[in-house]
């Protein structure tokens, strides 16, 4: 089963050595899978993948943009979002919360 999480990005880094910083929302989709005892597999949050990027404009939310994947801040973003130990620790929170009241996102 597939669950989506929304992101809001608040002075988000998308290079961390440098001070560019992004505004908007994005939407990562993810698996869960259960422990596995007999193998020793510990489960928890896979395949996590950026779906939507929305970058707020400078003045309001409503000259937002939508970025797909050919834009140069979609790669960057993404890596962050699918590779680190925040965005799948927020993931698994957020299964947790689905699955203590039985419904899907």
């Amino acid at each position: 089963m597939t669950y989506q999480i929304e992101f809001e990005l608040d002075e988000f880094k998308p290079w961390p050595a440098l001070s560019v910083y992004v505004y908007g929302m994005a939407t990562l989709s993810y698996e869960y899978e259960p422990d596995d005892p007999d193998v020793g597999y510990r489960g928890g949050v896979t395949y996590p993948t950026l779906e939507s990027l929305t970058i707020y404009g400078d003045s309001t939310k409503d000259d937002s943009q939508v970025i797909t994947d050919d834009h140069p801040l979609w790669h960057p973003i993404s890596v962050i979002l699918e590779r680190t130990d925040y965005a799948v620790d927020t993931c698994a929170n957020h299964y947790e919360g689905c699955k203590a009241y039985d419904y899907e996102d």
